[in-house]
């Protein structure tokens, strides 16, 4: 999967280089700006705290569908709820724009889940799992999605599928705002040491590509300080412990 922009603007700073391993979840990986001459601001910068640790920022996510995604534990096979992405640090909700897969397809790593939309740019959504997918629980066209919501529910044997003909979540899922807080909340007290010091800028994040992410390994970065920015354009490939992905701008 690209962690593609969904903005407009320019690499002020890239905060952690090629190659880095073990990053976390919500740590602020690329610094940028709207306008091209803001650049040079950022020659030395560096965050002056500590990202928010990651079991903040994931946490919310991981334990939503645990209780949006198993009404009753002992009624239904083991299995993994897939969950609205945050695919910007201010995203809250998004649109499911064109669902790829239906109930008893099979997904790997890299297989296109779906396009959502944003307020900013319709991207691509891949599975970082191997599983099957059991129910589809947020149909195709539907708008105003919070993040943390269940979408799919994927189990690891195809014989399992069955058993969700009829699955419905029994409780609603985390508000958005508790799962994506801490990530926008992380990046103001990270990427701003003195607000009035740098000209307005945007941390882009170590993003969640599972629910049970919580560092990325930073295979290859695609951009440079002073590249511009454009919806859709490829920051770099992130590996998880299942699966080497694209990051794609947001912004």
């Amino acid at each position: 999967i690209g962690w593609e922009s969904q903005e407009d603007g320019y690499v002020a700073a890239i905060l952690v280089p090629d190659g880095s391993e073990q990053v976390p979840v919500g740590k602020p990986v690329i610094i940028i700006v709207d306008d091209a001459a803001d650049v040079a601001a950022f020659a030395n910068y560096t965050p002056s705290s500590p990202p928010a640790p990651p079991a903040a920022a994931a946490a919310p996510a991981a334990a939503a569908p645990a209780a949006a995604a198993a009404p009753a534990a002992s009624s239904y096979p083991s299995h993994t709820a897939l969950q609205m992405p945050a695919l910007s640090p201010t995203m809250t909700t998004g649109n499911i724009a064109t669902l790829k897969v239906k109930v008893g397809d099979k997904l790997s790593p890299g297989d296109l889940i779906c396009d959502i939309e944003s307020d900013k740019a319709t991207i691509g959504w891949e599975s970082q799992e191997d599983g099957y997918v059991a129910a589809i629980l947020v149909p195709d066209g539907s708008e105003q999605v919070p993040v943390g919501k269940p979408v799919i529910i994927i189990v690891d044997d195809a014989a399992d599928v069955a058993a969700f003909a009829n699955y419905t979540p029994s409780s609603p899922p985390a508000p958005p705002a508790a799962a994506a807080a801490p990530a926008a909340a992380a990046p103001a007290a990270a990427a701003a040491p003195a607000a009035s010091s740098y000209p307005s800028h945007t941390a882009l994040q170590m993003p969640a590509l599972s629910p049970t992410m919580t560092t990325g390994n930073i295979a290859t970065l695609k951009v440079k300080v002073g590249d511009k920015l454009s919806p859709g354009d490829l920051i770099c490939d992130i590996e998880s412990d299942k699966a080497t992905i694209g990051w794609e701008s947001q912004e």
